[in-house]
């Protein structure tokens, strides 16, 4: 069985935190991801995914636009573009 309880405030900020720095970035800059397995699909998607979550909740990043490459065998690069 499960206890029901009332009264408890759903949080805000949903998305608010993010393993990548989508908040920090102003148009231009970008940060490198090592990617830990064979292919770096994995990486990209892993950050494109991250900075759709935090863009669905976060109304202040709605108007950003990032581009996201493989640069190497073991990395990728993201950039600011908008």
């Amino acid at each position: 069985m499960y206890k029901i309880e009332k009264g408890i405030p759903i949080p805000t900020h949903r998305g608010k935190n993010s393993k990548y720095p989508f908040f920090e970035m102003e148009v231009g800059d970008s940060f490198e991801v090592e990617t830990l397995d064979k292919t770096s699909g994995n990486t990209v998607a892993s950050i494109r995914n991250c900075y759709h979550n935090v863009c669905r909740y976060n109304e202040n990043l709605k108007d950003i636009k990032i581009a996201i490459r493989v640069t190497s065998d073991k990395t990728v690069r993201c950039w600011r573009i908008k």
